[in-house]
């Protein structure tokens, strides 16, 4: 830049406006003539504006403020468009990442998915590989650690920043597939199944930081709504990517690309979640300590009993258990995959497991189609269009489990499950929507902790039985299809019932919720750290000294 040009960057505070009297917000940077960078940065504390020498000021604290001012400008961007899928990625920067990274990372849990249950069974050999007791066994491995660790998730996500805690735990994870190779190379299964409960612990830690981050990152209730459709058609899309590309790669080049291939996704997550940046928890330093003399494990005791004593106080706290309705119906529907990808006795192992790729393909085909289907007919102003959604999702549940008991051939089973998924994506991707706009931002990480815990349990006890009635009962695979269409029908008639005639209570706490956040200490209290972000700014600069 020649030393005759001038530039100045406004950097706008929440709507364009100045803060209030609490607020730390940048005003400008300006360049003056000069053969260096000699301009001023003008900070406003509490009314007061200050101003520091820019040539003072590292390179490190100009891209410090550089980066806050643009995450600042982003979310008022955010907040002057009409709320659709196309703005949201467009002008919610933090918010185009970390779906970039939910991804990248869900694709890769589908392939090592895949390729572990087809190591298993190939190491169990023909005769046992034909009893569900084990693939019952991964599964329930896959799912009891979050139900006895997800507590603590939800703790660290409401002490912990958020986002550095799931590049940690994004950057861990990234061994553990690669430890299937030792379990492939020792013949041993109990390894695999002690891997598997290490991927499912950290998951259980990393799942609440991931679900509580997004009301940081999206503030407007509309557009959370839409973020919450994207993530579940995100997941939707990765699952068919995934699971299909995981039928073919373990089929064409074996199981180990499929390891290789999620570990790298593990890192290429961590990556995108750091080019995110910024602060994104909801309790200051302060606040997260409490008292120097309070131990961990007191601080974690107090939180737990918090977050229980919070959810049972509160008029959402049936929302709670909505998903583990739906869990008790889907979750043994990988077993049952399993079974129906073998039911050809004439077939070799090759078109086994592409038929079980194709099946997994097809959970994630339904779980795109539903939550885009009923988007249209849903409005986060009328919470209770949302509730309706979650009610109607168990009659597809209920309708694809009975088809896929009645009708044997395997395009019609592909059909049955494409119908299932899309009524328990939408039921998963609603509730959640519910649940966040119920709770306050500072308890979220522990309620959605809670929610995410039962519906694993129910998961894997549903998974569980399925298994125990085909090897010990000789239920048929069909015959537990239709077993898990009945419940389907009960939950309906359930749910049903508590929206017609115990919901109101619900709808109040979100009015009071929304209207409570609409003002603009809420607002910055509980944003992505803004606030935060900026008091870091102007504490730094004011160690440096002011320009004469």
């Amino acid at each position: 830049m020649s030393p005759s040009s001038s530039n100045k960057e406004s950097f706008p505070t929440k709507g364009g406006q100045g803060g209030g009297s609490d607020d730390h917000s940048i005003i400008s940077q300006t360049e003056s003539d000069s053969d260096t960078f000699l301009g001023t940065t003008k900070l406003q504390d509490g009314g007061e504006e200050m101003e520091y020498c820019d040539d003072i000021l590292t390179d490190s604290d100009h891209e410090y403020l550089n980066q806050v001012s643009q995450q600042v400008s982003s979310n008022n961007q955010e907040e002057n468009v009409e709320a659709t899928f196309r703005n949201l990625l467009r002008f919610n920067r933090s918010f185009r990442l970390y779906i970039s990274s939910y991804l990248i990372t869900s694709a890769g849990e589908w392939l090592t998915y895949v390729a572990s249950i087809e190591l298993l069974e190939q190491l169990l050999g023909p005769e046992k590989a034909a009893s569900r007791r084990y693939v019952s066994l991964l599964v329930v491995c896959r799912l009891i650690p979050n139900f006895i660790l997800i507590p603590f998730g939800g703790i660290l996500a409401d002490m912990r920043d958020r986002r550095q805690s799931m590049m940690a735990l994004d950057l861990v994870g990234a061994i553990a597939p690669l430890l299937f190779l030792i379990a492939s190379y020792l013949r041993s299964i109990e390894l695999i199944y002690f891997i598997t409960l290490t991927q499912a612990s950290i998951a259980s830690l990393y799942e609440p930081c991931r679900s509580s981050i997004l009301p940081l990152m999206v503030k407007e209730d509309e557009n959370l709504r839409l973020a919450t459709t994207l993530t579940g058609i995100a997941w939707s899309v990765m699952a068919s990517i995934g699971s299909g590309l995981g039928g073919y790669f373990v089929a064409e080049y074996g199981m180990t690309a499929c390891f290789v291939l999620d570990s790298t996704s593990y890192v290429m997550s961590a990556f995108l979640l750091y080019r995110i940046g910024g602060e994104w928890k909801v309790l200051s330093n302060r606040d997260s300590n409490h008292d120097d003399g309070e131990s961990i494990r007191n601080q974690i005791e107090n939180m737990i009993i918090m977050g229980w004593k919070y959810i049972v106080t509160s008029s959402f706290w049936p929302l709670v258990f909505m998903k583990s309705t739906t869990s008790l119906v889907y979750g043994g529907s990988d077993i049952l995959n399993v079974s129906f990808a073998e039911e050809d006795p004439f077939s070799t192992q090759e078109e086994q497991s592409k038929k079980l790729g194709v099946l997994f393909l097809s959970v994630g085909l339904g779980c795109l189609i539903g939550p885009i289907l009923f988007e249209p007919f849903t409005r986060i102003d009328k919470p209770r269009t949302v509730l309706n959604a979650c009610v109607l999702s168990f009659i597809l549940q209920a309708v694809g489990c009975l088809a896929m008991g009645y009708f044997r051939p395997f395009s019609l089973t592909i059909a049955s499950t494409i119908v299932r998924s899309a009524g328990s994506s939408v039921l998963w991707i609603d509730s959640q929507v519910l649940i966040q706009l119920a709770v306050k931002p500072e308890m979220l990480g522990r309620v959605v902790a809670i929610d995410y815990g039962f519906a694993l349990a129910a998961e894997a006890c549903s998974a569980m039985i399925a298994g125990l009635l085909q090897d010990n009962y000789n239920v048929k695979p069909r015959e537990v299809s239709t077993v898990m269409g009945m419940e389907a029908l009960f939950f309906f008639m359930l749910w049903y019932c508590y929206s017609a005639f115990g919901s109101n209570a619900v709808f109040q706490t979100i009015k009071e919720n929304s209207e409570s956040q609409d003002s603009t200490s809420t607002l910055l209290d509980h944003s992505n750290g803004r606030k935060e972000e900026l008091k870091r700014a102007t504490e730094r600069t004011k160690l440096l000294p002011h320009c004469v």
